[in-house]
């Protein structure tokens, strides 16, 4: 668990620059950097970057959860939570390398520049089963850039949720790319409590986390098996479908509201 850190500069929780890593399984939460990266920085580096969970992360220049730099990395099952930026990317800032990121669930970020889940500047990006909800341009939601934007990169994107209406996915720097396919859009994850993502046991990695997804979802069975992982952020087993997001399976919580059916493209 990496708690309540503060940067001068880069990196608020972590600061990494050249070689390579693999940072699993670890907790990012309240921390601060008066530039980039306010949970984590990495620059000129390579490495896997799976099943964390950065939450309430602040930076005062980009990538309030997580700013990456001229590295090939992938990004799985990761989540990230209430992460804030005052310039691009308010979850995660992109820039240059070869990346794919893969079932990662990210939502309630915000950024007052662009990009408030995810920002892309001049990379290319395999973007598959991933859930980019409720996160904010400007305190909007339903503006475009409000969950990702896009800076000279190549995309793939396939079998995501996302926010908005297909219409506000146009033009140079919101365009999902030619091979856009399987995505779904306005369509609530159904979450069992997106305002308590660690849960009544108020600990991340158990049954009862927040953002785990209830059993009519309708990323259950949704995504596509390109980059997925064979095991969710639990360690469960994905079924040969397998879910979007980071978590795999839905949990029963009684009656439900129906999902908004808007068609697929």
């Amino acid at each position: 668990e990496i708690i309540g850190n503060t940067s001068g500069n880069d990196g608020g929780g972590i600061f990494l620059s050249d070689g390579s890593y693999q940072i699993f399984n670890n907790t990012f939460t309240n921390n601060y950097a008066t530039n980039d990266g306010g949970a984590i920085f990495t620059g000129f580096t390579s490495g896997i970057f799976r099943e964390n969970i950065i939450t309430h992360n602040i930076a005062d220049g980009k990538g309030g959860g997580l700013y990456t730099s001229i590295v090939s990395n992938p990004f799985v099952n990761n989540v990230l939570y209430n992460n804030h930026a005052e310039g691009n990317g308010g979850g995660i800032y992109i820039s240059s390398g070869t990346n794919s990121l893969s079932n990662n669930t990210i939502v309630n970020n915000s950024s007052n520049k662009a990009g408030g889940g995810i920002y892309l500047n001049s990379s290319s990006i395999a973007f598959n089963n991933n859930i980019l909800w409720n996160n904010k341009l400007f305190s909007e939601t339903n503006i475009s850039g409000a969950d990702l934007f896009f800076y000279n990169s190549a995309n793939t994107c396939q079998n995501n949720i996302l926010q908005l209406n297909t219409t506000l996915y146009t033009g140079t720097h919101y365009s999902l790319g030619a091979t856009a396919q399987g995505n779904l859009f306005t369509q609530n994850p159904m979450f069992l409590n997106i305002d308590n993502p660690q849960g009544e046991d108020s600990f991340y990695y158990t049954g009862d986390d927040g953002l785990r997804l209830q059993t009519n979802s309708p990323a259950l069975n949704a995504g596509t098996l390109t980059n997925a992982p064979e095991t969710d952020i639990l360690g469960t087993t994905r079924d040969t479908q397998p879910d979007i997001g980071a978590y795999e399976h839905g949990v029963f919580v009684g009656i439900q509201p129906t999902p908004n059916n808007e068609p697929t493209i």
